[in-house]
């Protein structure tokens, strides 16, 4: 992993931006800062909150807006992004699992008819545990279901490379 000085809000919009373009018919909202600096890697949360947006797309209800928001809780503390969507429950039994790899959505779920591996989730919470954040769902028949994740503006990390040595 690469951490650079990165603007969470233009990689959020990037995301959505692109979002909306792949899904015209579905409208996602996106309410942040004008700009939130921090110390992270830019490619790897690309891929967490491409899977989180790309995960409410495919399992809300198409007429119920998709909403990305961003929250600060305090100057120069932990930044806390929560994607949101209506739609059915994510079963208790799967949530206790839900960010193991190779689990997908129930056998009911639209996306159950696409390709991939179950993996999405998995990979998300492996990057976010690197930014030394944290993610975690709230699913229900009343709520529908969030996925937030709790990032520290600066992980304290030693090294800029985190993981998989250079390739040679």
């Amino acid at each position: 992993m690469r951490f650079a000085e990165t603007d969470l809000c233009v990689t959020l919009t990037g995301i959505v931006d692109e979002s909306r373009t792949s899904h015209p018919s579905r409208t996602v909202d996106l309410r942040c800062p004008p700009s939130l600096l921090g110390r992270w890697d830019r490619d790897r949360l690309e891929q967490v909150f491409s899977n989180l947006i790309g995960n409410a797309i495919s399992y809300g209800l198409e007429e119920k807006p998709v909403t990305v928001e961003v929250r600060e809780e305090a100057l120069d503390g932990p930044i806390r992004v929560e994607v949101h969507n209506d739609g059915p429950p994510i079963p208790e039994e799967l949530r206790a699992k839900i960010f193991n790899p190779f689990r997908r959505g129930g056998q009911d779920s639209k996306a159950e008819q696409t390709a991939g591996l179950g993996l999405g989730l998995y990979i998300s919470h492996t990057i976010v545990v690197a930014h030394r954040g944290e993610i975690d769902v709230r699913s229900n028949s009343a709520e529908g279901t969030t996925f937030r994740v709790t990032l520290p503006r600066r992980p304290n990390i030693s090294s800029p490379t985190v993981g998989d040595q250079e390739p040679r």
